[in-house]
């Protein structure tokens, strides 16, 4: 049964892939939009997103919350119809603020270790450093249990601009540990929750929390870069922030708690969810 479901998985979503990539990117965008944002609030998984929000942001009221919910599925819909567009997204339709941080991550004389969350088209990142600042960077990812879906998607990543892929595993950690030590670029998404992880506040609650992102950053002693995705007016224009590094010593060359840098990191987080709630991917079990 299982094999089954996957299948017709597959089938439906490369069917929409291949359709989306036949239209033009505007057209395709407003469409996967538009579709998402009238199925995605009626269905059962919308309650998770609803329960996140109320547990972490009560002081909006129930309209306004119904209003992010919806949001979310339009950003979300827009997300899976801009697949097939990654590249011409990132060379085309991002604007990139504070890009001469990227520059010293592009001489490859050490790694970096790149950090963000599930917020606009987290897709089009890459593309748009390596075709903007010819930053080459390796992508972290969760792969999807459906393995037909697993390869479409990696298939889309490869196209976009990243120049490697690792998924989450044992096998996924040591191939982290050799590429930073052959000064690769590694990017995280850090905002999912991690069973195996520690436990660090998030939205003002306690969230499992994979912190090798800031440990590796730490013990290479390499740049934090923190990085921002918005989406434009809800349609396929983008503005990617590169941040400061976050720090992984003090004044004194000594270690930081990891804790304090996990701090640090989720606080970037959290200001970019407050600031547009409706283009963060709230259907993850974050907290729960």
């Amino acid at each position: 049964m299982k094999k089954l479901r996957y299948l017709i998985e597959a089938i439906l979503l490369y069917a929409l892939y291949y359709t989306f990539k036949i239209l033009p990117l505007d057209i395709a965008s407003n469409a996967g939009g538009a579709i998402a944002s009238f199925l995605g609030p009626k269905m059962g998984v919308s309650k998770k997103a609803l329960r996140n929000l109320q547990d972490t942001m009560p002081d909006r009221s129930a309209a306004e919350q119904q209003a992010i919910i919806k949001e979310m599925w339009n950003n979300l819909g827009r997300v899976i119809a801009e697949y097939p567009h990654l590249a011409e997204i990132g060379r085309e339709r991002v604007e990139i603020i504070n890009g001469d941080v990227l520059t010293p991550l592009t001489k490859k004389d050490q790694p970096a270790v790149i950090f963000g969350g599930h917020f606009a088209n987290w897709e089009a990142t890459g593309s748009a450093a390596l075709t903007q600042y010819h930053l080459e960077t390796i992508a972290v990812y969760r792969a999807p249990n459906n393995p037909w879906v697993n390869k479409l998607l990696e298939k889309a990543r490869r196209k976009s601009g990243y120049t490697g892929t690792i998924a989450k595993s044992r096998a996924g950690s040591r191939q982290i540990m050799q590429k930073m030590q052959a000064n690769e670029n590694i990017a995280f998404l850090i905002d999912q929750k991690y069973n195996e992880g520690e436990e660090y506040p998030f939205m003002g609650r306690p969230a499992m929390t994979a912190d090798m992102f800031a440990r590796l950053a730490q013990k290479y002693d390499c740049p934090l870069v923190p990085i921002q995705m918005k989406r434009l007016d809800q349609q396929a224009r983008f503005t990617l922030t590169i941040h400061a590094p976050v720090p992984t010593k003090d004044e004194n060359g000594e270690n930081r708690p990891i804790a304090d840098i996990i701090t640090d990191c989720h606080a970037l987080l959290e200001a970019a969810i407050k600031d547009n709630p409706g283009q963060w991917l709230w259907l993850h079990r974050r907290w729960h």
